[in-house]
């Protein structure tokens, strides 16, 4: 595919995260926790360096 394993581990997380977020209501924490992360502030961080904005604010920026 071009990528490390990793990169792509990281691309579908990420594209999950983006799902949830645009399309329930789950809270940050428990996307976070569902996507295998203990920690709902890295897990934060790490969505905004990869998707250009924080969780919060991409599901806010998806809502009609």
């Amino acid at each position: 595919f071009g990528m490390t394993v990793y990169s792509y581990q990281m691309r579908q997380k990420m594209a999950i995260a983006r799902s949830l977020l645009a399309g329930t209501n789950m809270q940050v924490g428990e996307i976070a926790e569902a996507l295998g992360y203990s920690d709902a502030h890295y897990f934060s961080n790490l969505f905004k360096e990869k998707c250009g904005c924080r969780p919060l604010e991409y599901r806010k920026s998806r809502q009609h």
